[in-house]
């Protein structure tokens, strides 16, 4: 394994099932069910430099208070990534 491998991570930020999902794939799961609650998470996740890329839901990280995601969206390091958010069970397939 190189050296950039051992050195750097993604996580994967939001709600349980989602972090579950990506969590089976080995990245590491941070739960925080409610964007509201973000706040009191991103101080650990951030002080962590080996933390290139968190991962997140389209709609939780919409959710997230609007001054602070734009902070997050310009950050360099880590780089925030939302995918598209997962529809199941009442909310659609």
């Amino acid at each position: 394994m190189s050296d950039v491998k051992k050195s750097v991570q993604a996580v994967v930020l939001g709600r349980r099932f989602f972090i579950d999902l990506w969590g089976i794939m080995g990245i590491t799961p941070i739960l925080c069910e409610d964007p509201g609650e973000i706040a009191s998470v991103l101080p650990e996740l951030l002080s962590r430099s080996n933390i290139a890329c968190v991962i997140t839901e389209e709609r939780w990280f919409c959710d997230v208070p609007l001054p602070l995601r734009k902070k997050l969206e310009d950050m360099v390091t880590p780089i925030w990534v939302s995918l598209p958010t997962l529809m199941i069970g009442e909310e659609g397939v």
